[in-house]
């Protein structure tokens, strides 16, 4: 009771003690200073108190029936991560599923809210919620996280809506002016069905995402996109296998925009991708610029039918190294085009598209284009040394510059003079 007397009074205060070292995350113990039994606790305790060192939390074996959100979290570092694994090291074996999505604001199992440093292993991260099915939601510059070998399953069908992606980063605030959402890593991953795989629109005003890489992933049966990228600098896409069942006439296995002229280092490197049921786009880039920008060693199969059109590689307002990649178009619809060029005096360095293989099957009735080429500043471009191929009905060859050519060595005359008149 206050009694005036101030050489008596006490005061008390909740010290909130940050996590370091090893914890658990097991129902069948009880809930202690180094075991969770929820997500939820672990989400409260990161929140609010942070952390003093690195942060292991081994999950137990089982479905956990939850979603929870990380913002923040104070302390974390590239030394201080906090680390999320299967104890067994198996991603089947430790389940974490929300099926209870009802609108866009509660679509996810993960939240990472401006969360850093994470690390995700050995772990699976699924909904069967047909109409709000996103697994990890990434916002307001969440940096230098890592997915590894970690399984994202989505439910199947013929979905297209954003609320299907698996994995779905958005802008919506800067926490930090002047960055995006950088240096993110999903690395021999599992993406199983849903509409996209990943969609990462990442702009932040005037600031891009940079150096994020998407490597060594497997992609399965989205239905609408393996991966929409927008707003990257100086990515890395690499070695992931992208296959779909999916009968969808707007397809795209692999859509990037920069959405700048910005030059960077991007790299689209090493990926197969194979839609054999559907027509779209195998890789679609757009302003993909900088001398060491590159497009190598992709493998594309694309096309059926006849109704729609498909396109291997369509690349636009994009200057960059096209090299050493094989693509083969099985649709037989006549506006089929194993090689979109559009417009690539953009911006310097030069376009170099050479050493590729491109192919153009069609259905075995009728087929499309080898390659179209448009708007070329012809001293910076460099169209050479390709194999090219078409299938039995194939009408015309290529397109240059507007110019239609109806064979090969029309077309190959036609570059080669321009060629020399570019000389004089």
């Amino acid at each position: 009771m206050p009694d005036g007397y101030l050489g008596n009074d006490t005061t008390s205060s909740l010290v909130c003690q940050p996590l370091s070292g090893v914890y658990t995350m097991d129902t069948t113990l009880p809930a202690s200073a180094t075991n969770f039994v929820n997500f939820n606790t672990i989400a409260l305790k990161l929140n609010n108190c942070g952390v003093a060192g690195p942060v292991t939390i081994n999950i137990a074996n089982g479905t956990y029936a939850e979603q929870f959100t990380l913002n923040q979290i104070y302390g974390t570092s590239a030394t201080n991560t906090v680390t999320f694994q299967s104890a067994s090291g198996i991603a089947a074996n430790a389940v974490i599923q929300f099926n209870g999505g009802s609108s866009a604001a509660n679509n996810f199992v993960v939240k990472m809210n401006g969360a850093d440093y994470t690390i995700w292993k050995n772990l699976t991260l699924q909904s069967t919620n047909a109409s709000f099915s996103t697994l990890v939601w990434q916002l307001n510059n969440t940096r230098f996280n890592t997915y590894r070998k970690v399984a994202f399953n989505g439910p199947s069908g013929s979905l297209t809506s954003t609320n299907n992606a698996l994995v779905f980063a958005n802008n919506t605030s800067t926490a930090t002016p002047g960055q995006g959402d950088d240096n993110n890593i999903f690395d021999s991953c599992l993406f199983n069905n849903g509409a996209y795989g990943i969609y990462s629109y990442v702009s932040y005003g005037s600031a891009y995402t940079y150096n994020c890489a998407f490597t060594n992933n497997t992609f399965n049966n989205q239905y609408y996109m393996g991966m929409n990228l927008s707003f990257h600098l100086s990515m890395n896409i690499h070695n992931n296998n992208i296959n779909t069942n999916s009968t969808y006439s707007n397809y795209y296995g692999i859509n990037y925009a920069s959405n700048t002229g910005i030059q960077h280092a991007g790299k689209i490197s090493r990926n197969r991708i194979s839609a054999p049921n559907a027509n779209g786009y195998g890789i679609a880039a757009y302003y993909m610029n900088g001398p060491n920008c590159s497009v190598l060693n992709n493998m594309i199969n694309i096309g059926v039918g006849s109704g729609s059109p498909s396109y291997g590689m369509y690349m636009w307002y994009s200057n960059c190294k096209i090299h050493h990649n094989t693509v083969n178009i099985t649709s037989g619809n006549a506006n089929s085009y194993a090689a979109y060029i559009y417009n690539n005096e953009y911006s310097r360095p030069s376009s170099d598209i050479r050493y590729n293989i491109l192919a153009n099957s069609g259905n075995g009735a009728t087929a499309g284009y080898c390659i179209y080429s448009v708007s070329n500043n012809t001293p910076f471009t460099t169209i050479d040394s390709n194999v090219y191929y078409q299938g039995a009905g194939a009408g015309n060859f290529g397109n240059f510059n507007g110019s239609v050519y109806t064979t090969f060595a029309a077309w190959k005359a036609e570059w080669v003079l321009l060629m020399i008149l570019a000389l004089l």
